[in-house]
C-alpha cells in the first residue's frame, strides 16, 4: 500500500464482529465511553454494522470539532431519525438543524436571547417557583423530578407562549416516551422504515400527534390573534425578519419552538433534580449553600440584583453540571474528508464526544467524582480550559438558551433553599439514565423539611 492510500487511526476497540459494542452500548452507553475512554484513551475508534465511530475526549481534538461546524454537521444522522423518532419530533430547529439554513435561522433567533429580553423572565420565574412551594407541606415526599420538570414546564410555557398550562402529564409524558424511542431507534443497527406500521411507529406518531395539537393551537390562536405584544418568545419569534425580510413559516415556528421548549424545560428541570440530589448527599456543602442564601436574601424575595452576590450558588450548579451534564454526548458526522489531530476522518464517520466522561478526567478536575463546587471559585476556574467544562456545548452551536437556563437555575434553587431542606429517602436506587439527555432512571425521592431559619 503506498503511503498516500495510507490511513491513520486511533487505537480500535476490541468488539465482536458487525455489532461491534452494541451490547455494552445498550446496557450503558454513558458507562460504556467511561470505561473506553479510560482504557483506550483520548482517541479510539470502532465499527457497528460498517460504520465507523470516532470517539474523541481532549479538550483541543473536541474544540477542533465543534468549531468546525461545515465539515462536522448534526444533518445526516438526523435527518435519519427525522420521521422516526426525535428528529421528527423537534423537525428542523436549531437543535436538529445544519448548514446555511441552520446559520441562517440562529442568526434569526439569536436577538431574541439578548441580556435585555432574558431579564424579562426572572418575575415569571421566582412566581412559579413560589406556587411550587405553595403546594409543598413539610414532611411530605416527592418524586423530585416530577415537581421539577412541572415547574421548568410552566416556566417555559409563560416565556414561550404567555399562557398557562393545564396539560402538564400529557406533554411531559410525549416528551419522556419520545426520548425513549429515540434512543432505540438509534441504538439499533436495523432501522425500519418510518411508514411501516410497527407497534414503535404507530407509538411514534401518536406522541407526535400530542405534541403536535398543542403548540400548533398555540401558533394559530396567536396569529388569528394579530397580538405581538405579549413579550414572550413566540412574539419575538413571530415578528422575527431576515435580511430579506422574509419570516418563519408556520412549521418553522412549530420546529423552533418546540425545540426551545423541550430543550429550555426539560434540562433544567434535570439539572435541578440532580442538584437537590448531590446537596442531599453532601450536607456541609448544603449548609454552607443555606449559608450564603440566607445572610443574602433572609426572608425576601429574590430579586436579579441578588443573582450577583451568590457565588457559592454558581459554584454549586457549575459542579452539578460538572457531574451530570444533561447534554451528555455530542454526536457530529463527517461531511467530507478531513483531518482531526493526527488521524484521517473519512466522509460519513461518526464522531462521539461526551461531556460526561469529559467531566471525570482527573487531568482537569482532581477527584472527579467528588462534589466539590470549589473547583469553580474564582482561582481554580483560571485553571479549567473552556473546553475542558462542557454543560452547554462549546464553539458556533453553543447552547443559544445557556443565559435564560442558568438564571432560571439560579432562583429556582435559592428560592427553594429559602424555605425547604430536601433530603433523600433511604434504600432507593438511584442511577443516571443516558437517554438523549442524563435522567435518574427511577426519580429521586425526597422528602422536605422546613428551613427553622426562615
Amino acid at each position: 500500500m503506498s503511503m498516500q492510500a495510507e490511513r491513520t487511526l486511533p487505537p480500535n476497540l476490541k468488539a465482536a464482529p458487525f455489532f461491534g459494542p452494541l451490547k455494552a452500548i445498550n446496557e450503558d452507553f454513558a458507562q460504556f465511553l467511561l470505561d473506553s475512554t479510560r482504557q483506550y484513551g483520548d482517541a479510539y475508534t470502532f465499527t457497528i454494522a460498517n460504520q465507523r465511530i470516532f470517539v474523541f475526549n481532549h479538550p483541543d481534538t473536541i474544540r477542533d470539532v465543534l468549531q468546525n461546524w461545515e465539515t462536522f454537521r448534526k444533518a445526516p444522522i438526523h435527518k435519519e431519525a427525522r420521521h422516526s423518532g426525535l428528529g421528527h419530533f423537534l423537525g428542523a430547529g436549531l437543535l436538529s438543524n445544519d448548514g446555511d439554513f441552520w446559520k441562517s435561522q440562529r442568526k434569526l433567533i439569536q436577538p431574541s436571547f439578548h441580556a435585555q429580553y432574558i431579564r424579562n423572565y426572572a418575575d415569571t420565574m421566582v412566581h412559579y417557583t413560589q406556587q411550587l412551594l405553595n403546594q409543598w407541606r413539610a414532611g411530605d415526599v416527592r418524586e423530585i423530578e416530577h415537581d421539577m420538570m412541572q415547574l421548568t414546564l410552566n416556566i417555559a410555557t409563560k416565556s414561550l407562549f404567555n399562557v398557562e398550562v393545564d396539560y402538564y402529564d400529557d406533554l411531559a409524558d410525549a416528551i419522556t416516551g419520545m426520548q425513549h424511542e429515540s434512543v432505540k431507534i438509534l441504538k439499533s443497527p436495523m432501522k425500519l422504515p418510518h411508514w411501516m406500521p410497527t407497534l414503535q411507529n404507530m407509538k411514534i406518531k401518536r406522541l407526535n400527534r400530542v405534541v403536535d395539537k398543542i403548540i400548533y393551537d398555540i401558533i394559530e390562536t396567536r396569529q388569528k390573534s394579530g397580538d405581538f405584544e405579549h413579550g414572550d418568545l413566540l412574539s419575538m419569534l413571530m415578528q422575527a425578519q431576515d435580511e430579506h425580510g422574509n419570516g418563519m413559516s408556520k412549521q418553522q415556528l412549530r420546529d423552533e419552538v418546540i425545540t426551545l421548549f423541550v430543550a429550555g424545560h426539560e434540562t433544567t428541570a434535570l439539572t435541578l433534580s440532580w442538584l437537590f440530589y448531590l446537596l442531599a448527599k453532601n450536607p456541609q456543602v448544603q449548609q454552607r449553600l443555606h449559608d450564603e442564601i440566607d445572610a443574602t436574601l433572609g426572608k425576601r424575595t429574590i430579586t436579579l440584583d441578588d443573582l450577583k452576590k451568590l457565588p457559592y450558588l454558581n459554584m454549586v450548579i457549575d459542579e452539578t453540571l460538572r457531574l451530570y451534564p444533561v447534554g451528555w454526548l455530542f454526536v457530529r458526522f463527517a461531511a467530507q474528508d478531513t483531518r482531526i489531530g493526527d488521524y484521517d476522518i473519512k466522509t460519513g464517520n461518526l464522531i462521539l464526544m461526551s461531556p460526561y466522561v469529559l467531566h471525570r478526567d482527573a487531568r482537569h478536575y482532581p477527584n472527579p467524582d467528588q462534589f466539590d463546587p470549589e473547583r469553580f471559585n474564582e482561582e481554580n476556574r483560571k485553571s479549567i480550559s473552556k473546553y475542558a467544562y462542557l454543560p452547554f456545548g462549546g464553539g458556533p452551536r453553543v447552547c443559544i438558551g445557556n443565559s435564560f437556563a442558568m438564571m432560571e437555575l439560579q432562583i429556582a434553587v435559592a428560592t427553594i433553599a429559602q424555605h425547604y431542606q430536601l433530603e433523600l429517602i433511604p434504600n432507593q436506587q438511584i442511577e443516571p439514565e443516558p437517554l438523549v439527555t442524563m435522567r435518574p432512571k427511577y426519580g429521586i425521592h425526597m422528602r422536605l423539611v422546613a428551613r427553622q431559619s426562615v
